[in-house]
């Protein structure tokens, strides 16, 4: 069985990484599997940067790559227009958005779906050369153009890591159901609202995306796609949408790599990260955890501000971008009430007195500790070094963090809202707060330092996970 996967990227950010792990997990499971993605400079031999591809395929003197660049000159164009329109439809729409309260509004809009038609990038031309049984798309945001797919007749899977495809582009709807009946008839949608006051049915950019949400609509509805679902809150909000209620969904978790993040002594990992070492820690963070409004940072700090100010000390990981010492790269800020500092050990700053206090910024009552950016070879030593696990998050399909969190024996306390009932199970390996209860996390952070629940992820193991595509994929394959 030969596996073809498309992913934007194959590193940075929780889609990404998924795809990258079911592509490890299929090749480990004797799957011929390769990756296609759009970014350049890709180091592994199973991963394919299409912009690589695009580069290499000719093997002509210069002029005559610049004549077939001058050939492609109205691609060029189109691409260009395109990004400009991006730019400006994202411009728009946090302008409108200032008018509607921070729950509706959609903290990084996408023009996913909107511009990436004229892109053009060579897929369909890579999805010709390329031998697959089965091709498995993930989050392609301006990558794939749904043109590319018809006439393929090998069975197409593509895992939904957010509503994007479903919406006008919204990864979160925040309470949002014009997905419903159409995102095109939507009056109160934060994407589509015209710039400047201007009336709805006077603005380009609205009938631009009426004319594409038409095709896409018409596409979706002739190519014979079988969705995945992470998890079964994703899986019920897609069979409800206008675009996919007729398609064939099916929930399969995202996997983690237990032989990777597995469970450390708690003193050698604070040793190693340069914590305390008998003081219960409370941990929150994420990819952009302080600048994802979806991440909820506000939430995490108004739930500590509920603990008596001894109870713990707080990690914070995910933290780039937050000021502070301004000689520091990648590692740690340390701040125990004191700033930050010059002097650093192993990333770790100890003193005081340069730069911006982070705890200022939150205002994070506890001591806390600030971790940049860290490699996925430090993340176990930080899920390890911690009590417990928050995530605030305001809404989410199903989070790698949480399992990296649990295969490192780390409990989770999270609100019940989408994904994560399918991974902590309240009162028993973590805890469910009420969606947006502050004092109901704070709650469940104590019950968590109180009883130490022991938690594992092996349900969601690599072989595990791999095993039921690899079963999703054979009937797929037989059913042609």
């Amino acid at each position: 069985m030969r596996v073809l996967i498309l992913s934007t990227r194959s590193r940075g950010g929780g889609a990404a990484l998924a795809a990258r792990r079911q592509m490890e997990s299929l090749v480990r499971a004797g799957v011929q599997c390769r990756m296609i993605v759009l970014d350049e400079g890709e180091p592994d031999k199973e991963v394919i940067s299409v912009r690589d591809w695009e580069n290499n395929r000719y093997h002509h003197p210069r002029y005559l790559r610049l004549l077939r660049d001058l050939w492609h000159l109205r691609r060029l164009w189109r691409r260009m227009w395109y990004k400009i329109k991006g730019r400006y439809l994202g411009y728009c729409t946090k302008r409108n958005s200032e008018r509607r309260s921070a729950e509706s509004y959609i903290s990084n809009p996408y023009t996913m779906y909107l511009g990436n038609q004229g892109l053009s990038y060579p897929l369909r031309e890579v999805l010709a050369k390329e031998r697959f049984d089965i091709l498995h798309i993930h989050w392609v945001d301006a990558f794939l153009d749904l043109r590319d797919l018809v006439g393929l007749t090998q069975p197409i899977v593509w895992t939904l890591h957010d509503c994007g495809l479903f919406t006008a582009g919204c990864p979160h709807m925040f309470g949002c159901e014009g997905y419903k009946a159409g995102c095109d008839s939507c009056s109160s949608c934060a994407m589509l609202s015209p710039a400047s006051g201007r009336r709805r049915s006077v603005d380009p950019f609205y009938w631009h995306f009426r004319a594409y949400y038409g095709r896409r609509k018409r596409l979706l509805k002739e190519l014979p796609i079988h969705f995945i679902t992470p998890s079964k809150w994703l899986e019920n909000t897609a069979r409800a949408s206008l675009l996919l209620r007729e398609h064939a969904i099916t929930t399969l978790p995202n996997a983690v790599d237990t032989a990777h993040f597995h469970p450390i002594d708690k003193r050698t990992a604070r040793q190693h990260l340069g914590l305390p070492t008998e003081q219960p820690i409370v941990a929150f963070g994420a990819f952009n955890a302080l600048t994802d409004h979806n991440k909820g940072a506000d939430l995490f700090v108004a739930a500590l501000k509920h603990l008596p100010i001894d109870t713990c000390h707080v990690l914070v990981f995910g933290a780039e971008n937050m000021g502070g010492s301004p000689n520091r790269k990648d590692g740690i800020d340390t701040d125990s009430n004191m700033g930050v500092s010059p002097n650093r050990k192993d990333g770790i700053d100890t003193d005081s007195n340069t730069g911006v206090s982070p705890q200022n910024i939150l205002g994070i009552p506890q001591a806390a500790t600030y971790l940049l950016t860290m490699s996925q070879e430090q993340m176990p030593f930080v899920y390890a070094a911690a009590d417990v696990l928050v995530l605030p998050s305001r809404q989410e399909n199903l989070p790698n963090t949480v399992f990296e969190s649990m295969a490192c024996g780390t409990p989770v306390v999270a609100f019940a809202i989408g994904g994560l009932p399918d991974q902590v199970r309240h009162l028993e390996n973590g805890y469910l707060a009420t969606p947006y209860d502050t004092a109901d996390m704070a709650q469940g952070v104590e019950w968590c330092l109180q009883h130490r629940p022991q938690v594992n992820a092996d349900p969601f193991s690599m072989p595990a996970v791999a095993q039921k595509h690899i079963d999703l994929y054979k009937n797929l394959i037989k059913g042609k």
